[in-house]
C-alpha cells in the first residue's frame, strides 16, 4: 500500500471513529457538560460542550502511531480545560497550567534562540513565552461561533501535516468529523478542553519547524484567525477597558450581532481568508503572503467600519 493511501486510510479511520463517538455520546455531553449562555455568548440556549475531548484523545493517539509525542505535552492543559468546563475552576490554576505547557513546548523545540548577548537571549525567551500564551488564549477567545476555530484548524493542521509531519493526519480526520457536529447550527461545542489543546499544539508545531522563517510564515498564514483577537485586545487597551473581562467586541462577534449575518457566513469569511493566505504563501512566497494579508486587512477594516456593529457601542 502506498504512503498516500496509508495516510488517507488513517484520516478516514479517525474520521469515522470520531463521528461514531460524537453521534452516540452527544446526549451524555449534554448531561455532563452543558454550556449556559452568558454575556459573551452568541447562543441563546444551553448547548453541550467539551466535545473537543474526542479529537484531543484520538488526535493524540493517532500521533503516537506515527511516533510523534508533541500532543502529549498539551494533554495536561486539555484536561485542565475539561475540568474547567465542568466545574469552572479558578483562573490562576488555568494560567499555571498554560505556563507549564509553554515551558514544555519550548523545551521540546529544536529551534535555537541563543545569541551572543545574554540579556537579549532572555528578552527573546520572554517574547516567545508571551507569544505562546497569546496563541493559546487567542484560540480560546475565537472559539465563539459555530465552526470558526474547527474549520480554521483543520486547514492549518493539514498544512502542517504536509510540510512538517503526517502525524497530524489523525487529528485532521477527527477534527473534520467534529466539524460536522460543530458547524452551524452547532450540536456541540469543543469547550476549553478542545480550544486550549489546539492553541497549545499550534504553538508547539510552530516551534518544531525547520527554521524561524518557516515558523513565522506559518504563523502569519493564520493571521485571519489571530489578528481579530490581537487587534481587539489592543483596541480595548487603548480604550482603557479591562482586557481580562468578558465582552462581545471581537469582529466576529460584532458581525454576528449585526442583523443578517449567520454563524456560517462569518466562519466562512475567516476560513476563506486563511485559505487565501495559505495559497499565497506556499505558491507565491512571503511577498505574496504580505500582499494577501494587506488585502485581508483592508477587507477587515471594511467589515469593521461598515458591516459590523460599532466597536465602542458594543458592550
Amino acid at each position: 500500500m502506498g504512503i498516500i493511501a496509508i495516510h488517507f486510510f488513517n484520516f478516514l479511520f479517525f474520521f469515522l471513529v470520531s463521528f461514531i463517538i460524537l453521534f452516540l455520546f452527544i446526549s451524555k455531553f449534554r448531561k455532563w457538560f452543558l454550556d449556559k449562555p452568558n454575556k459573551r455568548s452568541l447562543h441563546t440556549s444551553p448547548m453541550p460542550t467539551s466535545g473537543g475531548i474526542v479529537f484531543v484523545l484520538l488526535g493524540t493517539l493517532g500521533s503516537l502511531l506515527y511516533k510523534s509525542y508533541l500532543p502529549l505535552a498539551c494533554l495536561p492543559l486539555a484536561f485542565t480545560g475539561l475540568i474547567d468546563d465542568r466545574f469552572n475552576i479558578s483562573i490562576k490554576y488555568r494560567f499555571f497550567m498554560q505556563i507549564f505547557t509553554v515551558f514544555m513546548l519550548i523545551k521540546l523545540s529544536p529551534l535555537s534562540i541563543s545569541t551572543s548577548n545574554l540579556f537579549f537571549d532572555y528578552f527573546l525567551k520572554l517574547i516567545l513565552i508571551i507569544s505562546l500564551l497569546a496563541i493559546i488564549n487567542f484560540v480560546n477567545f475565537m472559539d465563539g461561533i459555530d465552526g470558526l476555530v474547527t474549520g480554521s484548524m483543520i486547514l492549518y493542521f493539514l498544512i502542517f501535516s504536509i510540510i512538517l509531519s503526517p502525524s497530524l493526519i489523525p487529528l485532521v480526520g477527527s477534527l473534520t468529523a467534529f466539524l460536522i457536529f460543530n458547524w452551524s447550527p452547532a450540536k456541540i461545542f469543543m469547550g476549553d478542553v478542545g480550544s486550549t489543546f489546539l492553541g497549545a499544539l499550534f504553538g508547539g508545531i510552530l516551534l518544531q519547524m525547520p527554521n524561524w522563517n518557516i515558523s513565522l510564515g506559518c504563523l502569519f498564514v493564520a493571521s485571519p484567525l489571530f489578528a481579530d483577537a490581537l487587534i481587539c485586545v489592543i483596541r480595548r487597551f487603548i480604550n482603557r477597558e479591562n482586557i481580562f473581562n468578558g465582552h462581545r467586541k471581537h469582529l466576529f462577534q460584532r458581525l454576528i450581532d449585526q442583523k443578517g449575518l449567520t454563524h456560517a457566513k462569518v466562519s466562512l469569511i475567516y476560513i476563506l481568508g486563511s485559505i487565501s493566505s495559505s495559497l499565497s504563501y506556499f505558491l507565491g512566497g512571503v511577498y505574496f503572503l504580505i500582499l494577501n494579508l494587506f488585502i485581508l486587512l483592508l477587507i477587515g477594516i471594511y467589515l469593521d467600519q461598515f458591516i459590523a456593529k460599532p466597536f465602542i457601542s458594543n458592550q
